[in-house]
């Protein structure tokens, strides 16, 4: 059915009773899409075998797979919520990929989408003092899980003399220090594009 201005009265009435919300402006929209991106994500790394002992575990585990299933649902189900609590969620998101890269033994499998999804989310809508203060929170998580669960000559960090602590420190330090500028750098030019785009929508 049309009305009489052209438009079909059908496909708005569907949209109204909710046929429409999975759309780009739902924020769980998003946050699926992320999350489904995680699963060939961590998936997928573990069959290159870079780490041939976790990615056995990944792969031939029950446990482990319902474990990083678990994990990424919960991770998945907090991003939704990342505009009405963008602090709130992206410290829960942290916490949780810290506990995920922890459970596989390996930094990358568990830095996922959704992780990297958390930090351009909070440079959006969060800025100033407090935003550098949550970046660097960041950092120092990943850096300091990037040494734990690195391995130099088949020694762990722990194992590792101190004198080859500096050189152990600077290469995670320097790649974190990078993605995370990276990352949130291309959430504030997302932040500046929906400004001006909400300033020329208010001048028509």
């Amino acid at each position: 059915m049309f009305d009489s201005a052209g438009q079909n009265v059908s496909g708005q009435a569907l949209a109204s009773r909710g046929w429409g919300r999975f759309n780009l402006n739902n924020p769980a929209t998003a946050a699926v899409i992320v999350g489904l991106l995680s699963v060939p994500w961590v998936f997928g790394l573990a069959s290159l075998k870079t780490e041939p002992e976790t990615s056995n575990r990944v792969l031939s585990d029950p446990g482990t797979v319902v474990g990083i299933m678990g994990f990424l649902t919960v991770l998945t189900v907090v991003a939704c919520a990342r505009r009405r609590y963008p602090i709130a969620y992206y410290l829960l998101t942290l916490a949780g990929s810290g506990g995920l890269m922890l459970f596989l033994g390996s930094r990358s499998l568990g830095a996922t989408p959704l992780f990297w999804f958390a930090i351009m989310a909070v440079s959006i809508r969060v800025s100033g003092m407090r935003l550098v203060g949550l970046l660097v929170l960041g950092m120092a998580m990943d850096v300091i899980l990037a040494m734990y669960l690195t391995e130099r000559d088949g020694l762990t960090v722990a194992e590792v003399q101190v004198g080859e602590l500096p050189h152990l420190f600077l290469e995670p330090a320097a790649n974190t220090v990078t993605s995370f500028l990276v990352v949130a750098a291309m959430g504030k030019i997302v932040a500046r594009l929906r400004k001006q785009a909400e300033w020329r929508t208010v001048r028509r």
